[in-house]
């Protein structure tokens, strides 16, 4: 997050600039945290728009943004 920001204002920019997706939160599921500088917000949010950056388009964080069928994570 940065400083002044929500914790909606940083999953909409997160997800927009890592993986290339529009994301509107739908609720707060898990908060994961290891000391006072890594704290994890797990949200379900609806997708809004764009798409995952195309490979020439993305960064390191953004290359591991995947899609994945929910019968294969079962």
């Amino acid at each position: 997050m940065e400083d002044g920001e929500s914790i909606e204002e940083a999953l909409k920019r997160e997800v927009k600039e890592e993986p290339g997706i529009d994301r509107k939160p739908i609720t707060l599921l898990q908060i994961q945290e290891k000391g006072p500088s890594w704290i994890r917000f797990a949200f379900l949010a609806e997708k809004i728009g764009g798409s995952l950056k195309r490979p020439e388009d993305a960064n390191a964080d953004s290359q591991q943004a995947q899609w994945y069928d929910h019968e294969s994570l079962a």
